[in-house]
């Protein structure tokens, strides 16, 4: 890959002022449409750990440069030679572009368009731009099949500064945004209501929510820097951290997707489907991010060596190696273990993610709701008035591996709590009076979500974000449901439930009249 010069283009310094003094007044809608790229990885492009081909993936980037340069996913590039880039409302022919720089642990990638005679439209970077919770914003995506450009309204719950990791990236500068829709659309442009740029989309981990963006400051620095040339801390992975369950034990660590050509990766042996388990003595992707990997790599002399262990899923190997050997020839995996049956298990605490579900029936029997499968300790209860009629029912259970009580642990430890009451409060007068407790003063937040797009249910949900030493999330909702009279209230408070989880509940549950 040629470093990254702004060869035929206008000189740096010249170039970084003008993102300074043009980004204030936003883009026109037209331009962030045509500036929306389409990118897609074939089918075949990406080895799925039990040694298949993944099927075709499709994301969006963006144009920030006249001369045509060009963010992306680095998730779609590197290792994959036959990516498709479409441009504009004609998404039926792809262009060729040409890889200037990425850098793993953003998930970035620099692509040059091909040169033409007029100005490509294009978003500025402006890494002076504030970001305020609350703040509502759009992603634009083009993600559909036939490259149907969409704005997808959003909200901002997390200011960037904290380090917040996820499955395709482990590094700092991240913005949190819950979009209004699901939508599995990543690399498109984060913008605010004036078309300004505010960051760049990630894919959606599978327990992940709200959604990641990395922040345009951090953007900003990451593009200037890659203006030198490919990223040196670089290992040619195109990686995702994951964990699988092979006949009951659970593998943990960083699935090597594809591997770039001719990069140290390579030829260190690793190939596509891997799943390296361990850096040196380092296990990675115990909390489900790429955090562990990135700290690793960017905390080492570049080039310097650095062993590896991996899991090779498709023919049963566990295989031991170098990135960087100074032996000649290069070192190549051995093999530690005759293949067997059983693979190795990484220690340390994994995502809680959507499950299977348990069918679950208060003891009064008011209400029956489905929960993860996987949360336990499950108690149903129930307040009655004197005359014995229910006033309140309400079913308690713990996330996996949690001894305590969830309610008697204060909120502390992952659980929920859903009750039913015969109150009929408005959702948020509920939440108003919920207030702030002494359990929720290490999280930022509230941040108020609307659930209206529910058919039974309407009501409201606040998030809690970075609480406590384990970076957890906590719900407090409150919702009516349509159709009874009086409308009771129902309340969940949640440690650690993600969205898929609570809208399941959302749909599975029936309240007694």
């Amino acid at each position: 890959m040629k470093p990254y010069r702004f060869k035929h283009f206008v000189p740096v310094v010249l170039l970084m002022t003008g993102l300074i003094v043009a980004a204030c007044s936003g883009a026109s809608l037209e331009t962030v449409e045509t500036a929306t790229l389409r990118i897609v990885a074939p089918e075949g492009s990406f080895r799925q750990p039990d040694g298949t081909n993944a099927p075709e993936i499709t994301g969006s980037g963006f144009i920030f440069d006249e001369t045509g340069l060009a963010i992306v996913p680095n998730y779609l590039i590197t290792g994959v030679s036959n990516f498709n880039v479409f441009i504009g409302e004609e998404q039926t022919t792809p262009v060729q572009a040409q890889v200037v720089g990425v850098t793993e642990c953003y998930d970035l990638a620099i692509l040059q368009l091909p040169v033409q005679d007029d100005d490509y439209p294009a978003l500025e970077l402006d890494d002076e731009l504030e970001i305020e919770i609350g703040e509502n914003v759009f992603v634009a995506d083009r993600t559909a099949d036939n490259g149907t450009f969409t704005l997808i309204p959003s909200t901002i719950v997390r200011q960037t500064g904290s380090a917040q990791n996820s499955q395709v990236a482990g590094n700092e500068g991240f913005i949190q945004y819950n979009p209004s829709f699901n939508v599995d659309g990543f690399g498109g442009p984060l913008l605010d209501e004036k078309n300004r740029l505010l960051g760049f989309t990630y894919a959606a981990d599978e327990t992940g929510v709200p959604r990641l963006a990395l922040g345009v400051d951090t953007l900003y620095q990451r593009v200037q820097s890659l203006s030198e040339g490919n990223d040196p801390f670089n290992l040619g992975i195109n990686g995702q951290a994951t964990v699988i369950d092979r006949d009951g034990q659970q593998i943990t660590g960083l699935w090597v997707r594809a591997v770039a050509p001719e990069s140290p990766a390579e030829r260190a042996g690793i190939q596509g489907g891997d799943i390296i388990t361990h850096l040196g003595e380092t296990p990675l992707a115990t909390d489900g991010t790429m955090r562990a990997f990135c700290d690793t790599v960017l905390n080492r002399e570049p080039g310097s060596q650095l062993s590896y262990q991996l899991v090779r899923t498709s023919t049963n190997e566990q295989l031991t190696g170098a990135f960087f050997s100074n032996s000649s020839p290069p070192v190549t995996p051995t093999v530690t273990a005759e293949p067997t049956g059983e693979l190795p298990v990484t220690p340390g605490p994994t995502p809680i993610p959507a499950s299977a579900y348990t069918p679950v029936v208060e003891d009064s029997g008011t209400f029956r709701v489905e929960i993860p499968g996987i949360w336990g300790q499950i108690i149903g209860q129930s307040d009655r008035d004197s005359f014995g009629v229910v006033t309140s029912a309400t079913i308690n259970a713990n996330a996996p591996d949690q001894a305590a009580n969830f309610l008697e642990s204060r909120f502390s430890i992952p659980g929920l709590r859903l009750t039913v009451l015969r109150d009929s409060q408005e959702p948020t007068a509920f939440l108003n009076g919920f207030g702030n407790p002494d359990y929720l003063d290490s999280c930022e937040g509230p941040q108020r979500l609307s659930i209206n797009d529910h058919p039974t249910y309407t009501g409201a949900l606040d998030v809690y974000l970075g609480c406590d030493q384990n970076n957890s999330t906590f719900f407090v909702a409150a919702f009516t449901a349509s159709g009874s009279n009086p409308n009771p209230l129902i309340s969940l408070v949640s440690r650690d439930l993600n969205l898929t989880d609570l809208y399941h509940m959302l749909d599975t549950l029936e309240v007694d009249s």
